[in-house]
């Protein structure tokens, strides 16, 4: 098996560099993001009424509220943006020993650099779950089809951009993708956080391949 090979002496090192990981409750490992004000597609489906971005929860409440939080994605983006090559080898460090992790709590790609540094660091963490939650579709095109591998490790899940509608763009690329209901689900496996206290529990479906589509409930 593959061995990681850590970079930088501590993890606090490693996240000097990237400026920190979110610890997210709900879920079974930690997770970065960046300002959903950054996002390319989800603004533009933002001033349209009805789509999934128009009532975005990364625009609301504690994401757009908390000092500390609009820090944080403002100090990921330009860590990331002003060395790559350091905030790949912080980031290998750093997610080497979770489980699972989640990209884009918060925010979106933002270039098929990003896509390509992210792909490096899924496959230099290879005992760890990824998952990817994008709109990004020409950016996920782009790299996917000049031969870039997609690791066994990661799941990219496209997203719909109405409740209840299952049109997800770019489907076909990753052949993994995310709805969104209203009431109940009209396909994929349902979310089960919203029966859990918010959280994800023992369910690990976002992370696998193998389940095609799940479904989100609105909020």
């Amino acid at each position: 098996m593959m061995q990681t090979i850590q970079f930088f002496p501590t993890r606090k090192a490693a996240a000097a560099v990237i400026g920190s990981l979110s610890n997210t409750s709900k879920m079974p490992g930690k997770s970065w993001g960046i300002s959903a004000s950054l996002c390319g597609t989800g603004a533009k489906l933002a001033k349209i009424p009805g789509t999934v971005c128009s009532d975005c929860y990364a625009c609301k409440g504690f994401y757009a509220m908390m000092p500390s939080v609009k820090l944080a994605h403002t100090t990921r983006i330009e860590a990331w943006r002003n060395d790559r090559l350091a905030w790949c080898q912080a980031m290998v460090d750093l997610i080497s020993s979770e489980s699972h992790f989640r990209w884009f709590d918060s925010g979106d790609l933002q270039s098929a650099e990003m896509l390509r540094d992210i792909l490096a660091v899924v496959a230099r963490t290879p005992t760890t779950r990824h998952w990817i939650a994008t709109r990004e579709v020409g950016i996920v095109r782009d790299v996917l089809s000049n031969g870039v591998p997609l690791p066994d490790n990661v799941v990219i899940r496209m997203s719909a951009s109405f409740p209840d509608d299952l049109r997800i763009p770019g489907l076909e690329l990753t052949g993994n993708g995310a709805l969104v209901h209203s009431d109940k689900p009209i396909d994929g496996f349902e979310c089960k956080a919203p029966s859990q206290g918010g959280k994800c529990g023992d369910c690990r479906a976002c992370w696998s391949r193998s389940v095609k589509l799940v479904s989100y409930h609105s909020h």
